[in-house]
């Protein structure tokens, strides 16, 4: 079996990248930028007031406090303002442009005025630059703003609008296809026989697929039947940059996928993965379409694609950070670990502000109850045998690798 890290490098490393689209900015959001965006003017492009209040000249400042300035005017955003006239103050806005020969401000509620507000007085002496955000202070002409490979969050979006692009160069979305194997099956909510089981796994799949940036082209139930299951991995092969196959991995007589795979010319790179859940994992490809054999039971399913599967989709789209990220919590009791397999356990935390974890009871393959509860999956080395109450533990969040 292939160690879990090999097997998550191994698929990163093969991933072909997509090509790339562009879109508007309100399309962007949760895509991967496929470009660098850099600042083309000073970020701010000039000195402006971060308070409502009044600009001056510190230098106009002498003798006692409090001292007085008439007051020349206003400048509200937007504007462009006059220079600000010798020993006088200006009326400033939050936002508005700085007056030339201005160089700090007052808020507002350190002043008082008059009763036709000609003249203003301060209770404090001026300081150079104080409430004044300066031209360039987040960055200059040619900065780098966003890096190609960042997964572009609404704060990511915002910061391209303010440097006033329209639209962005983005990786396009995978086209994912699911092949669901399993006379048991039925689609949620179908009539089917009392032992029949309503599909659950390409479900969920299809939701951290869709999160992970791809686009679901199709899901298609099949029987456990080689020409069944043939037929509808040739179609997905045809339409898709990755095929996910779910159920009929193993080497049971009912098991058809990796016939079905290597009879249609999808070279596989490994089989079998020394991980618990999800031993029986397949991956290969065919010229630039990826294929990703996967259990059938539905907690398999889903940690070995949140853990296989979408660090190789977000390669695919050229992801600066394909793998998810580990952090790091307490265990809240001990645990008995048989060596051989990374086994990912099923916990809620228990503390969050001093992260505790306890791993959950319900950690068979098709248990989706102890995925429901789950905060996190705790990872378990292969090498590991037994970890004491308090130990600190490699997690991954559930709020990060499940949508």
């Amino acid at each position: 079996m292939l160690p879990f890290d090999e097997a998550q490098a191994r698929m990163v490393g093969a991933a072909v990248l997509l090509d790339a689209e562009t879109v508007p900015l309100a399309e962007a959001a949760g895509r991967v930028l496929a470009e660098d965006v850099r600042a083309v003017v000073d970020q701010p492009a000039f000195d402006a007031s971060t308070m409502d209040g009044y600009a001056i000249c510190a230098a106009d400042f002498e003798g006692e406090l409090p001292f007085e300035l008439d007051v020349d005017g206003e400048t509200t955003p937007g504007s462009r303002p006059a220079a600000l006239s010798p020993k006088c103050a200006r009326r400033v806005f939050t936002g508005a442009p700085l007056p030339p020969g201005a160089d700090a401000i007052e808020m507002q509620e350190e002043t008082a005025f008059d009763d036709d507000r000609k003249r203003v007085r301060f209770s404090r002496a001026p300081v150079v630059g104080r409430f004044v955000r300066q031209a360039g202070e987040d960055l200059k002409r040619g900065d780098l703003a966003i890096a190609r490979g960042s997964r572009l969050s609404s704060a990511k979006v915002a910061l391209a609008a303010s440097l006033d692009r329209a639209s962005l160069s983005v990786a396009r979305r995978p086209r994912v296809s699911f092949v669901v194997t399993g006379d048991e099956l039925r689609a949620p909510g179908a009539s089917g026989s009392a032992t029949s089981i309503p599909d659950s796994a390409s479900i969920a799949l299809a939701e951290i697929a869709a999160h992970a940036g791809a686009r679901v082209v199709s899901i298609d139930r099949v029987r456990d039947d080689r020409a069944a299951t043939e037929d509808a991995t040739a179609r997905a092969l045809a339409n898709s940059d990755l095929l996910v196959t779910i159920g009929g991995a193993s080497v049971g007589a009912h098991d058809h996928v990796r016939a079905a795979l290597e009879s249609l010319g999808v070279s596989l790179d490994f089989w079998k993965v020394a991980m618990k859940p999800g031993k029986p994992v397949a991956f290969g490809k065919r010229a630039s379409t990826m294929a990703l054999a996967i259990p059938g039971n539905p907690a398999s399913a889903m940690i070995t694609f949140a853990l296989l599967g979408v660090p190789l989709l977000r390669a695919m789209q050229g992801d600066a950070s394909p793998l998810p990220r580990v952090h790091r919590a307490k265990l809240d009791v001990a645990l008995r670990h048989e060596p051989g397999r990374t086994e990912l356990a099923r916990a809620a935390f228990v503390n969050a502000s001093e992260p505790t974890v306890r791993v959950l009871p319900h950690q068979a393959s098709g248990s989706l109850l102890g995925m429901a509860g789950a905060d996190a999956l705790v990872r378990i080395d292969s090498d590991v045998a037994s970890l004491e109450a308090g130990a600190v533990v490699p997690i991954y969040l559930a709020s990060e690798i499940f949508p």
